[in-house]
């Protein structure tokens, strides 16, 4: 496709006087009818027919590509923006993980990926889970990663602290514009939800709504992951309830191993 292709229609209007037709032949088509004549001080002639609308239609198909990988970008950035991951862990990957404590951690990482990769199954399994570790260790990294991976693959997933859950339905009752019951259903809908325990007081109202939430996901089978420090103090923020009913998922993952900044201050002698 890399001809000057020139089509009759194109020189309508820069030339009124065709000096002749004569029959050319196209390599890939044959014989065609050209037209000689002179455009812009240059003698010229006509491409073959078959090669212009070849070269039209690849155009065509080529500019629709684009705009459609162009739309497809600017989807995925877009849910990207509402899954809400914290900006610093936006293009964390399992690719990107780095693996500095041996076997459990890799076994941690390749339960994680697995749980990202095969979604569906893990929908249809029902399965919930907890990611639990002292800080450094990596579990927002990785959280990022499997929001990351099932986005690529067509999920909706969203990240959220339980502050900003009970905050952002506390907010429905200054505003009108959008009910409580609808903000809900937003967590509720998402084909994956991860929940940072954050900041969050122990009132009941807190924990009632929490249980809410991960509860109707469970009965829904949409699957729900919590980060946490410690369970027991994930016990006394959330109840039992909530604890006992994200166990029943099954998949708790510990990540027992050293803070990385730690292990990188103690290598470089810091």
């Amino acid at each position: 496709m890399g001809k000057d292709f020139i089509s009759t229609s194109e020189i309508v209007g820069e030339s009124k006087h065709f000096y002749n037709y004569q029959t050319l032949v196209c390599e890939e088509h044959g014989e065609f009818m050209s037209a000689t004549f002179t455009l812009k001080g240059e003698s010229r002639a006509t491409s073959c027919p078959v090669c212009v609308s070849h070269k039209r239609d690849y155009d065509y198909i080529k500019q629709r590509k684009e705009q459609e990988q162009e739309n497809q970008l600017a989807a995925i950035k877009a849910v990207i923006n509402r899954a809400a991951i914290p900006p610093s862990f936006e293009h964390c990957t399992f690719d990107n993980y780095v693996i500095y404590a041996g076997e459990t951690q890799a076994r941690v990482v390749n339960n994680l990926r697995s749980f990202a990769e095969n979604f569906a199954q893990v929908k249809t399994k029902n399965i919930h889970g907890i990611l639990t570790g002292s800080t450094g260790t990596g579990k927002t990294h990785l959280a990022a990663a499997i929001i990351n991976e099932l986005i690529n693959r067509g999920y909706t997933a969203v990240f959220a602290t339980m502050s900003d859950i009970v905050n952002t339905i506390q907010s429905t009752f200054a505003n009108k514009a959008q009910s409580k019951q609808s903000v809900i259903k937003r967590f509720i809908d998402i084909d994956l939800l991860i929940i940072d325990e954050g900041a969050v007081t122990n009132r009941d109202f807190d924990r009632n709504e929490i249980f809410d939430i991960i509860n109707t996901r469970y009965n829904l089978k949409h699957p729900t992951l919590l980060i946490t420090n410690i369970i027991d103090d994930l016990k006394t923020k959330l109840g039992d309830r909530v604890i006992s009913r994200m166990q029943q998922g099954k998949f708790v993952q510990v990540f027992n191993w050293d803070d990385y900044r730690l292990k990188i201050s103690n290598h470089s002698g810091v």
